[in-house]
């Protein structure tokens, strides 16, 4: 009895670690490789326009390197400028969030500051929703052409 015991447990083991390794490999949703188009070395200049909470006006100029990582599950951007209030230097890591069927952000800054939120890609248009200041919502459009990359 103790022999069909020890066998019946082996041929379960078994079994599932046949299952499991017949499970296929997850892949990325669609929907976070839109920021695949923002790999690579960017340089940028802008103006930012006065706003009632957040930046203020003035030149922004910025560079940054931008990568799909952990599989294409994530991009990460790593950003150093110059703005109206001094140098400033971020990390924005974006995914897809199957649970709420969004692009999600988290902003890590020198200063301290963390921010996080939604957003939206629709061609060159980024429509961003941050959950730390839910009155503000920032579109930014037009923002990345291939003359802005740098290799």
């Amino acid at each position: 009895m103790q022999r069909i015991s020890l066998l019946f447990a082996a041929l379960v083991v078994w079994f599932i670690g046949a299952v499991q390794a017949q499970a296929p490999a997850p892949k990325p949703d669609p929907e976070i490789q839109k920021m695949s188009m923002s790999v690579g070395h960017w340089k940028l200049e802008a103006e930012a326009k006065p706003a009632p909470v957040g930046s203020a006006p003035g030149k922004i100029k910025d560079e940054w390197f931008g990568q799909m990582t952990l599989g294409g599950f994530f991009f990460e951007r790593r950003v150093k400028g110059t703005g109206p209030k001094g140098d400033f230097e971020f990390l924005d890591i974006d995914w897809y969030d199957p649970a709420t069927k969004s692009l999600t952000y988290a902003v890590y800054s020198n200063n301290g500051h963390v921010d996080s939120g939604l957003f939206e890609v629709t061609g060159n248009v980024c429509t961003v929703r941050s959950k730390e200041r839910p009155a503000k919502r920032s579109t930014r459009s037009g923002a990345l052409t291939p003359s802005h990359r740098t290799e």
